[in-house]
């Protein structure tokens, strides 16, 4: 008996130190607005905020998080600014995909959204997995009138649910879907 419950408490403890080094290890890849960090859009160096160029929304992540987010998808549906579904739009999805962000890397993300004209609100989900292949993501909601991105949460990714590709929409675990 006291044999089972050391072996009992020996396996916890393993448990409770491999949680720890995972969420010590563990990315965070966050929408940015960043006047001040900017990246290289062909020839110009641009702040790190979204853009657009030509049917092309793009969308600066960064991970920051300590360890590195691996298969990042990011994906937008235009929105109202009051959060209200685009009528140009709908609840259409439009995907980008980048293979990873190192830690407190900046990567601005490419999203083709056709007949997109200028910037405008928008929902942005971005999927990731850290080295331990759990899975992430990253809700946020863009104010195009306010300059901002507002609502943003963080959450484990439900087992075996990975990417955007995979389901859709993603359902955080612990979260409520979006209206």
């Amino acid at each position: 008996v006291i044999g089972w419950r050391a072996l009992r408490q020996t396996r916890s403890e393993i448990d409770l130190s491999r949680r720890e080094v995972e969420e010590a290890h563990r990315p965070v890849v966050v929408p940015i607005i960043d006047i001040a960090n900017r990246f290289q859009m062909g020839e110009v160096w641009v702040p790190a905020v979204p853009r657009l160029r030509g049917e092309v929304l793009i969308v600066p992540v960064q991970n920051i998080g300590s360890g590195p987010a691996l298969g990042v998808e990011v994906a937008i549906t235009p929105r109202e600014d009051g959060g209200g579904i685009s009528p140009a739009w709908g609840d259409a999805r439009y995907l980008g995909v980048v293979a990873g962000i190192g830690v407190s890397g900046t990567v601005p993300v490419e999203i083709e959204v056709p007949k997109l004209r200028e910037v405008q609100s928008f929902e942005v989900w971005v999927t990731y997995a850290d080295v331990a292949k759990k899975e992430w993501v990253t809700v946020a909601r863009y104010i195009h009138s306010r300059g901002r991105y507002e609502e943003l949460s963080v959450d484990p990714l439900a087992e075996g649910v990975y990417g955007l590709r995979h389901r859709n929409p993603v359902q955080p675990v612990g979260r409520a879907p979006w209206p």
